[in-house]
């Protein structure tokens, strides 16, 4: 594991109890108890930007505030199927000055996290001789179903706690979410020309998946590729269905021979024929940074650059046959089975060049 890494520098606060969610987007969603001593505990939540974290916001909306005396804590957060994001939580009732009870609350957010609905009770015991139920845990079964599950003192009212659960009232159906789950190439560096003594094609196979999370059976959709740098260039685009349950495989062939020299990330972006929720729209698109280099002519060691490697294998091993040397197929730029003063020419006119 890495070194610890402080998510929030606020020492007037406590904070506790952490539940963490990675969105069908890629967020990284924390959520926690939230407490000072004037103040009831509370539920907040952060999110990763990819170099740091946000500031901490309530869950609970302006316009459902933490009755007085009342706190929450041990909050547990999922997603569901739908890209509905769900937080359950235990909230500590003030029935009298001297008398408290536990319940599980929750609450959704259909906006990918970006506001919560007004929470609500889940389970309702006597308030004469106080039930406790606490420490929910959230999960979404393969039943399509959400299940809640809590400790419970209920069978002897303090004396012994017990394992319980709530399930959703049905399941979460019908949904539709198409999703890019990966792109992949037949390589990864290239040269912008054919050379048979590696053997290595200019022409790029780039292949990528897509699944179909939801519930539509053929459900229609299309599928767009880019390779990206400062400049785009598409690679094709595919229009056709998909049956619920199913991946389906799209390949693209890209000719890289006239394209910019330099490292290229792809990405590919489904538009489905059904729309889909704000939640389960995060994974419609895809982006692998940095997944394919297009190298120059003379790049021996293939690092990207023209330099005095390049330039020392050519000049020691020059006249020699491309076998007497690993690297020496990567140098042969005219195909002529021979380190010549063409692929000398080449790398003196590329030396320097970074890409």
């Amino acid at each position: 594991m890495s070194p610890d890494t402080l998510l929030i520098n606020d020492p007037s606060n406590a904070y506790y109890q952490p539940s963490a969610l990675v969105q069908r987007d890629g967020t990284v969603r924390v959520v926690f108890t939230k407490a000072n001593q004037s103040t009831a505990s509370q539920l907040y939540s952060v999110t990763f930007t990819g170099t740091g974290w946000t500031s901490p916001v309530a869950i609970l909306p302006s316009s459902s505030p933490l009755p007085s005396g009342d706190f929450d804590s041990l909050p547990s957060i999922i997603q569901d199927r739908n890209g509905t994001i769900w937080v359950f939580w235990t909230r500590t009732l003030s029935l009298s000055s001297t008398l408290t009870q536990d319940v599980i609350l929750g609450s959704f957010s259909y906006s990918n996290g970006a506001s919560f609905a007004a929470p609500s009770q889940l389970t309702s015991d006597s308030t004469t001789t106080p039930i406790d139920d606490h420490m929910p845990a959230a999960v979404q079964g393969p039943d399509k179903n959400i299940w809640v599950y809590y400790i419970s003192d209920l069978t002897s009212n303090g004396g012994e706690w017990d394992i319980y659960a709530l399930q959703s009232s049905r399941p979460i159906s019908p949904v539709n979410n198409l999703a890019v789950s990966s792109i992949k190439t037949n390589n990864s560096l290239v040269f912008p020309k054919y050379l048979k003594d590696v053997p290595q094609s200019p022409v790029v196979t780039i292949s990528v998946t897509v699944a179909n999370l939801g519930d539509a059976l053929n459900e229609a959709f299309t599928l767009q590729a880019t390779a990206i740098n400062s400049s785009s260039y598409p690679l094709g685009t595919v229009s056709t269905t998909i049956t619920n349950g199913t991946s389906r495989m799209f390949q693209f062939l890209w000719d890289t021979t006239k394209v910019r020299l330099s490292a290229y990330s792809i990405q590919a972006i489904v538009t489905p024929s059904l729309s889909e929720t704000v939640g389960n729209s995060g994974d419609s698109s895809l982006t692998l940074k940095n997944l394919l280099r297009v190298l120059p002519l003379g790049d021996v060691d293939m690092d990207g650059a023209i330099n005095i490697i390049d330039a020392g294998v050519v000049l020691r091993w020059f006249g020699n046959p491309v076998s007497a040397y690993y690297l020496l197929p990567y140098a042969d730029v005219d195909n002529a089975g021979v380190i010549d003063i063409i692929d000398a020419g080449v790398v003196e006119a590329h030396f320097g060049l970074v890409t």
